[in-house]
């Protein structure tokens, strides 16, 4: 595996559109914990560098810039400053609509109102005004961003291994310490070694059943 594709999120400050953003994170997360997507965002920008020349060579690496689009956001120097580094070094630009207001108003915004996400420019605010089930519209927003920062896998699908297995183990060690443990009782009526079998049979089983409970196990399938 080569090293991990880089996406530069840059967005405002405001409590609405940093709340946006960690929800729209939260569906790079598979992604990024198998080594093939690299997050910078402002948190990480906070531990990497402090200064516009460092900001301008993270964003200079990146393979995409991500602005997060708001009102908030393009009366934020900042955030302008980031949007023109990332014009300047030729980084490939996916802007995503937040929060409604006058595209056509910002030069910046317009050249790329033909990559903009949501694909049908609605803001994401939109459609949780509306009562639409806002995690499938950043389901999508994530997809296509996917799609095109990682083409050679715009088909993957990430599957859990099977629990099939695991449950068959848990039930025959199940069965067979609890037949055991009968048996020790039928010869011995001693209640102790019945509970002990009966226990060491649970945890047992609890092991076996342990890729279940908490899955950690996640493999690429190309469809």
């Amino acid at each position: 595996m080569g090293a991990p594709k880089k996406i530069f999120f840059s967005y405002s400050k405001q409590p609405e559109d940093l709340e946006l953003y960690k929800r729209i994170n939260k569906h790079f997360a598979a992604y990024q914990g198998l080594g093939l997507l690299g997050i910078i965002d402002k948190k990480e920008l906070f531990k990497l560098t402090g200064d516009k020349a460092g900001i301008n060579e993270i964003l200079k690496s990146s393979d995409i810039a991500i602005p997060l689009l708001s009102i908030d956001f393009v009366i934020d120097e900042e955030c302008i400053q980031e949007l023109e580094m990332a014009i300047s070094n030729n980084v490939k630009i996916i802007p995503i609509f937040l929060r409604d207001f006058d595209l056509n108003s910002f030069n910046q915004i317009t050249l790329y109102k033909n990559q903009i996400l949501p694909s049908d420019r609605t803001p994401v605010d939109g459609f949780m005004n509306s009562g639409t089930n806002t995690e499938s519209v950043f389901k999508e927003i994530a997809q296509n961003v996917k799609s095109i920062i990682l083409p050679e896998l715009a088909q993957i699908k990430l599957q859990r291994a099977s629990q099939s297995y695991y449950y068959l183990i848990a039930a025959l060690v199940f069965v067979t310490g609890a037949v055991g443990a009968w048996y020790m009782y039928d010869q011995t009526s001693d209640l102790r070694i019945f509970a002990v079998i009966v226990l060491m049979t649970i945890v047992i089983s609890l092991i076996a059943l342990k890729n279940v409970i908490f899955p950690n196990k996640v493999k690429i399938v190309k469809q």
